[in-house]
């Protein structure tokens, strides 16, 4: 046999042998990998266990608690309510229609308004509806009673309103009807509990 050829048969031979170090290291490196992932698995277990305490400490921060439910104010986005409202001594703008005394009126969710007016008014009283958008109120209560229709008028009126501490507030933006002014524009809309 030739010298090459003994050669390459103990290097082949050689090969799949490796020295117990390289073995050892092998080990050491397959060991460190699992160590690896199992610390990478704990340290992103506490570190989520980490987000989700800070969190529950923020919301219960940050969030109301029942306390501050009882208190805060409802947002107000409806004049709806039944108000008690005193027209003084008769107004001059209304004519002929004293509509002096106490009246009740119920604005209702769905946009309808009653009146329970004082006794001895002498006029018709119908109901009528009303819209409120973005601090306006728009009704066309009295038409055809108090308000007389014309072509010249339009039977719909306009009012800006508030919301006060017992009541709300109107201020006539466009109104062309005097006896519905003398009730809209009262001084206080007493809100009824």
């Amino acid at each position: 046999m030739s010298v090459d050829r003994r050669l390459r048969a103990g290097l082949h031979a050689a090969a799949y042998q490796l020295p117990t170090d390289t073995e050892r290291a092998f080990a050491n490196v397959v060991t460190g990998a699992r160590r690896q992932r199992v610390r990478g698995r704990v340290v992103g277990g506490v570190l989520a266990s980490a987000v989700v305490a800070t969190s529950a400490l923020a919301w219960h921060e940050l969030a109301p608690g029942d306390r501050d439910l009882a208190t805060a104010p409802a947002p107000v986005t409806s004049p709806a309510g039944q108000y008690v409202v005193d027209v003084p001594e008769p107004d001059r703008r209304t004519n002929d229609v004293d509509m002096s005394g106490r009246w009740l009126i119920t604005l209702t969710e769905d946009g309808s308004v009653t009146v329970d007016p004082p006794v001895g008014f002498p006029a018709n009283v119908d109901g009528g509806t009303y819209s409120a958008k973005r601090g306006e109120l728009r009704t066309d209560l009295f038409v055809g009673g108090v308000c007389e229709v014309t072509q010249a008028t339009d039977p719909v009126a306009t009012y800006r309103w508030s919301r006060t501490a017992d009541g709300i507030d109107l201020t006539p933006l466009d109104e062309k009807c005097p006896g519905r002014q003398a009730l809209f524009d009262a001084p206080v809309w007493r809100g009824v509990p």
